[in-house]
């Protein structure tokens, strides 16, 4: 019951990250580099969060820059800032590679945005106490490497952006979680025997969770 419960959910916030997303890349193609604020910019001023029923209102800080300095495609991150509510994304897209890196960008886009949803889950007390941050305001004690991506929050978050991206791709969730790993190593400093181990637990947890 648990897990059908979760897929139905899951239908719902597929709907809100595709709006979300296609914000963002609407900004992407725009060139409008710099810090835009969503969906504020996107609606002249007139809407400053997002909102739909059941999920916890939100806004997004987009940080969108044209680099030519990085060796990569393009480099991602994300984090919950304001006490949770507010999704802070950083994009960085090397010019030599675009609109080639496009495909990529909006797959990762699509998994980073359900990512810091379930996290906006977890804030607003919609999640057991077991997948909850138990750093939270504690960066200095905060693991890094592959034990970063083991902490109790992070699991279920990582399980909801990986859903997203294979549902986008149409890839077995092996490849799903492997691909990534790689895809961002500028940012997970993760070596091989790192990423194999974690792929190999979270197909396991995915394979727990949404079967």
């Amino acid at each position: 019951m648990i897990n059908k419960w979760l897929l139905s959910e899951g239908n719902i916030t597929d709907g809100i990250v595709r709006e979300v997303v296609r914000n963002i890349v609407t900004l992407i193609k725009k060139g409008q580099e710099g810090r835009s604020y969503l969906p504020e910019d996107i609606t002249d001023g007139e809407k400053f969060e997002y909102e739909f029923k059941n999920v916890p209102e939100f806004s997004v800080e987009l940080i969108f820059s044209f680099e030519t300095n990085i060796d990569n495609e393009y480099q991602l991150d994300a984090r919950t800032v304001d006490d949770g509510f507010v999704i802070e994304i950083i994009l960085k897209v090397n010019p030599k590679f675009y609109p080639q890196s496009m495909y990529d960008i909006i797959g990762d886009l699509n998994e980073i945005v359900a990512h810091e949803i379930e996290h906006l889950y977890q804030e607003s007390g919609k999640r057991p106490h077991s997948e909850l941050d138990t750093h939270q305001g504690s960066i200095e004690t905060r693991p890094t490497g592959k034990e970063y991506y083991l902490q109790p929050h992070e699991v279920p978050a990582q399980l909801k952006g990986f859903k997203r991206l294979k549902d986008i791709k149409k890839d077995p969730i092996e490849k799903t979680i492997r691909d990534w790993f790689y895809r961002n190593r500028s940012v997970n400093n993760l070596n091989d025997q790192d990423i194999e181990e974690l792929t190999n637990f979270l197909v396991q947890k995915y394979k727990e969770r949404y079967s």
